[in-house]
Parts: C-alpha cells; sequence; structure tokens
C-alpha cells in the first residue's frame, strides 16, 4: 500500500498491537511492514519526492 507519510500511519498499528519493523531506506523511497493481530501482513511504502 502506497502512503504519504509512512511514520505517522504506523504509529496507530504500533499503538493497536501490531508488530511493525522499519521503515526502511530503499533506492526509489521507504518502506516497513507490519503484521496486524490477526496475522496479516502489509508493507507500507512511501516513494522519495519526484518519482
Amino acid at each position: 500500500m502506497e502512503t504519504n507519510d509512512l511514520d505517522a500511519d504506523r504509529a496507530p498499528m504500533r499503538a493497536s498491537g501490531g508488530t511493525v519493523d522499519g521503515p526502511h531506506g530503499r533506492p526509489c523511497g521507504r518502506d516497513g511492514t507490519f503484521v496486524d493481530p490477526d496475522g496479516n501482513g502489509v508493507v507500507l511504502v512511501t516513494r522519495e519526492s519526484g518519482d
């Protein structure tokens, strides 16, 4: 899933008990993964400006 604010979107996931990994710097932007309390995995991606 693409997001405009990776850091802000990670906060409620962590607060709700989800497992959060990242953010990780990548050549095209940053990403972070989380696993919700039901075991569903999601990757959040934010692109670098100008991409």
